[in-house]
């Protein structure tokens, strides 16, 4: 794919998060709030997609890891 992406740990930690609240407010099964998480999950990934990794595609690998590298920390 070649792009050099440190906020990956950060997505999965909010799929976690979400997960987590699911079941602690909502009383839902982790295993079963994962059919909720997954498609919301998979929603907001296209959307960094669409809106701040392609962008950067064809740039410098150094942009590619600043970009996501703030993203990871915000």
């Amino acid at each position: 794919m070649r792009v050099v992406n440190f906020a990956h740990g950060a997505l999965v930690m909010v799929g976690m998060y979400a997960t987590y609240f699911l079941f602690t407010y909502s009383h839902i099964d982790p295993f079963l709030s994962l059919v909720v998480v997954m498609p919301g999950m998979f929603v907001a990934g296209v959307i960094l997609q669409k809106t701040l990794i392609a962008p950067v595609l064809r740039a410098p690998e150094l942009n590619q890891i600043l970009l996501t590298e703030g993203s990871a920390s915000s």
